[in-house]
């Protein structure tokens, strides 16, 4: 996570490599509380725009986070970082 960062830091964004247990969507908004941030960005397994909604992450931080959520679809031809 620290590396990911880091390679984006080193092309002038700012990053943060976070590990955080616990509900994914709730954690994500006390991040999002607790850094200030603008937006989030997420992204999907599924490409289609039911299936962005569908996914119980995406679906939590679009109905109640204060601040706009960009839901990103995995590109086609790309497998699942899981390898499902």
């Amino acid at each position: 996570i620290q590396g990911h960062a880091g390679k984006l830091r080193a092309q002038g964004f700012d990053a943060e490599g976070l590990l955080i247990q616990g509900s994914a969507g709730q954690k994500i908004l006390d991040e999002v509380v607790r850094l200030d941030v603008l937006y989030v960005v997420v992204g999907s397994h599924d490409r289609s725009v039911a299936g962005l909604l569908r996914g119980s992450t995406s679906k939590f931080l679009s109905q109640n986070a204060h601040v706009p959520v960009v839901l990103v679809p995995r590109p086609s031809g790309v497998p699942p970082a899981d390898g499902a």
